[in-house]
């Protein structure tokens, strides 16, 4: 076996992942929905169990309240810069505010850039005051993305989205 074969054998079986996962999700309907204390399947966020805010909870590490779009989103980029414990690279403090509303805003102060051409691991961000993560991209162009709170429901949804349904940061 070539190194060529085997990558192509890698690509071919991550792409078979991404297609099995978009038609579970197809056949789910609008998306997954998490029920209170019980983790998701694919749910790395490690605050699922902390009461939201909604109900008294307070702030999780990253200074955003528990549960919330935006600390997952911060979680997330946090993990994928290898960062899953104090001190955190990103935060409220240098991701924006915590209304994901102000989110777009703050990475334009910032200089980096946002496209509506969807990435892998960037933050899709929804004018309706909604934050979520990239997790892939099928080949049809739609986006697979990852999300908490996206019914107010303080629980992690997975769903896909036309690509030009969200701002990407």
């Amino acid at each position: 076996t070539t190194k060529a074969e085997m990558e192509q054998a890698r690509l071919d079986a991550e792409e078979a992942q991404q297609a099995a996962w978009a038609a579970e999700l197809a056949s789910r309907g609008s998306g997954s929905y998490a029920i209170y204390t019980v983790k998701a399947e694919g749910d790395d966020y490690p605050w699922w169990d902390q009461v939201p805010d909604d109900y008294g909870g307070g702030l999780s590490p990253l200074r955003y309240y528990y549960r919330e779009c935006v600390d997952f989103v911060a979680w997330r980029l946090n993990r994928d810069a290898g960062v899953t414990s104090a001190p955190w690279k990103w935060d409220w403090a240098s991701l924006g505010a915590g209304s994901a509303y102000s989110w777009a805003d703050a990475w334009a102060r910032h200089g980096w850039p946002t496209s509506s051409e969807p990435v892998v691991g960037a933050v899709a961000w929804f004018p309706y005051n909604h934050v979520a993560y990239v997790q892939s991209i099928n080949g049809d162009g739609s986006v697979n993305i990852e999300e908490y709170n996206q019914n107010s429901d303080h629980s992690y949804h997975r769903r896909t989205i036309a690509a030009g349904a969200a701002l990407y940061l």
